[in-house]
């Protein structure tokens, strides 16, 4: 009878400690998704920083290029 109540005890305990590290790495990976969200978030924000800086380049040139087109009409006169 003894036995089998040492057996029962290190299954409680065997159970509590495996409901421990699996608590515990649920946490660890819920910390390590939100610190991925806010890294995705960044990079999202750069991106569009990213896009709206070649837009802008890209609307320089195309003045560049109609100046310089008028500069050559000009020119020509």
């Amino acid at each position: 009878m003894d036995t089998y109540w040492s057996e029962i005890v290190t299954f409680l305990v065997t159970a509590g400690s495996s409901w421990g590290m699996i608590t515990t790495k649920l946490k660890d990976q819920g910390k390590e998704i939100e610190e991925l969200k806010g890294q995705i978030e960044e990079m999202r924000k750069d991106h569009d920083l990213v896009i709206r800086i070649d837009t802008k380049v890209d609307n320089l040139a195309e003045m560049i290029k109609e100046m310089k087109t008028i500069m050559e009409k000009r020119s020509k006169k």
